[in-house]
């Protein structure tokens, strides 16, 4: 090989072949992935291209036509591997990721990620999957969330994955021929409706207060008593438990009963009410705050204790919510209420809400956040069947 253009360090270094044409390949530690290979008919010719390519690097610049020959180089495999390890990402995501993995050639370039593909991969997750269009959401989500982060990063131009139609996991009349012939039926959305059942309530507090009575730690008492606080608060008032972990003090503003929510899941701002209750509840839970000495009164501190304890690690907030939504699925074991979810308690204030107020649609949709008046249509029944008892 001989040394061409620069003088110190070799970028470029080139060889004549058999046929006469020359052969040059660049590379440079820490911004070339790989030495990139190019042939030249003509040594001149060669020679000029490499000479504007080393000023390039040189500064610090991928040339555009590099970049593109590093990146169809890259699989899926690899931009999901390096997304898991990159970014801060909730277990559920991950698990799904695996999944991808585990069920996509190992070989597909990310260049390769298209419109078509995301389209022949929808239909194998109907109909050789037979998977619900609700799981079928998350699968593709959870990638779209991948490759808008290479998008992003300008490792890819676009994420086909966003230009889905709406209801693209519902099932069509050629999907369900498909999965019928293999004596299967098509999945269709099922709203989930789940809600605390006789004992239930009680016994999770039960649960709690043995878990707060048992504590030999002031911090434990405290954490469980947060636990009981959160559990009360998210079965009264809607709130998601994002919502909930990542509230500020100066947000809950216990003299005029009122929770004010800035970032929520569809981006918009609203104030949550609470009851004389959950008034009390919180009373009593800051005063536990103080005597345990955990946190401050300060107004940009976190009113729960959880994401101060996950300080540290790229996404504070989510561990947060993960590492609460764990314990509380424990809980819930424990209780007896084995297929109750923490967002069962969504949809288990919504309808109290609709069975104990006489607020309008318009002002349960206020409180609770829905953007769907479609959404809300599912409680309405509630009130309806509360009435007639009334009656």
């Amino acid at each position: 090989m001989l040394r061409c253009i620069s003088k110190d360090e070799a970028i470029a270094t080139c060889r004549q072949k058999d046929n006469g044409s020359w052969e040059y390949v660049f590379q440079r530690k820490g911004l070339l992935a790989k030495p990139i290979s190019l042939t030249f008919e003509d040594k001149a010719a060669g020679d000029s291209y490499a000479a504007r390519v080393e000023a390039q690097l040189r500064q610090g610049i991928v040339p555009v036509d590099f970049a593109q020959r590093v990146t169809e180089r890259k699989t899926l495999h690899w931009a999901i591997r390096e997304y898991v390890q990159s970014v801060a990402i909730k277990p559920e995501d991950t698990e799904i990721l695996g999944l991808w993995l585990k069920e996509t050639d190992a070989d597909t370039p990310l260049l390769g990620i298209d419109f078509d593909w995301i389209i022949k991969q929808i239909e194998r997750l109907k109909r050789v999957k037979n998977l619900s269009p609700n799981t079928i959401r998350k699968r593709i989500g959870t990638l779209s969330r991948c490759l808008s982060w290479y998008c992003a990063r300008k490792i890819i131009v676009s994420n086909p994955a966003k230009e889905l139609p709406k209801g693209y996991a519902q099932y069509t009349a050629s999907d369900a021929k498909v999965v019928a012939a293999s004596g299967r039926a098509a999945k269709q959305d099922v709203s989930r409706d789940r809600r605390l059942d006789g004992d239930e309530e009680r016994q999770i507090l039960a649960v709690v207060n043995a878990k707060i009575a048992s504590a030999k730690r002031p911090a434990d008492r405290f954490h469980w008593q947060a636990i009981r606080t959160l559990f009360v608060l998210a079965a009264e008032t809607a709130m998601r438990l994002s919502e909930m972990v990542g509230l500020l003090n100066w947000q809950v503003n216990i003299e005029t009963r009122t929770i004010s929510l800035i970032k929520t899941k569809n981006g918009t701002q609203r104030q949550v009410p609470m009851s004389v209750a959950v008034q009390a509840l919180l009373v009593e839970f800051v005063a536990a705050r103080k005597q345990a000495n955990i946190g401050t009164e300060r107004k940009d501190s976190h009113f729960f204790p959880w994401v101060d304890e996950q300080a540290g690690k790229p996404n504070p907030l989510e561990a947060a919510s993960a590492s609460v939504s764990r314990q509380l699925k424990k809980v819930f074991e424990k209780a007896g209420a084995k297929d109750l979810v923490f967002h069962d308690l969504r949809h288990e204030a919504t309808s109290r809400l609709h069975e104990r107020t006489r607020l309008s649609e318009a002002e349960i949709r206020s409180i609770t956040g829905h953007k769907s008046v479609k959404m809300m249509m599912r409680y309405t029944h509630l009130r309806a069947s509360n009435l007639l008892d009334k009656l």
